[in-house]
């Protein structure tokens, strides 16, 4: 009977890892979105920028000189966030960085508790019913997150 209730916490404790992987998929997936929307923002202000400078040139309110100084200066920034753009999409290989987060959880999991550390923080109780013979009954596995699993199990 241990190890029937070993196999379900161990399945449990499964749902727990994917249901952490799916909220870290999502998170880094909306921090990726924010950056790059923040990122983009800032490029259209600065080729906004750009064309005030071309148009305070042509005003002859600022030299050729400072148009030129400024307009690198734009030029550069532009290519910098560009470049941080690109890297958004290549930094960032969310199947890999899913991956690295379910071995770490895992590792945590397996070396540093053990299976009974488990038991006792998840499980609230178990409820032993006989059936028709003494080797057939049903386990009802309450875990303390208000979830049940139910197992017929026959020795």
């Amino acid at each position: 009977m241990e190890n029937i209730i070993n196999k379900y916490i161990k399945e449990y404790l499964k749902d727990i890892i994917n249901e952490m992987i799916k909220l870290y998929n999502e998170v880094l997936i909306v921090s990726n979105n924010k950056t790059k929307i923040d990122l983009e923002n800032k490029l259209e202000e600065l080729i906004s920028h750009k064309d005030k400078l071309i148009n305070l040139n042509l005003s002859k309110i600022i030299s050729d000189e400072d148009l030129k100084t400024k307009l690198d200066k734009n030029e550069n920034e532009i290519n910098k966030i560009n470049a941080q753009l690109m890297n958004i999409k290549k930094d960032i290989d969310i199947p890999s960085s899913i991956n690295d987060v379910e071995k770490e959880i895992k590792n945590i999991l397996n070396v540093k508790y053990n299976l009974n550390v488990f038991i006792n923080l998840l499980l609230d109780k178990i409820i032993v019913t006989k059936l028709e013979t003494r080797y057939k009954m049903n386990l009802e596995i309450y875990f303390k997150d208000g979830s049940i699993k139910n197992i017929y199990f026959e020795n």
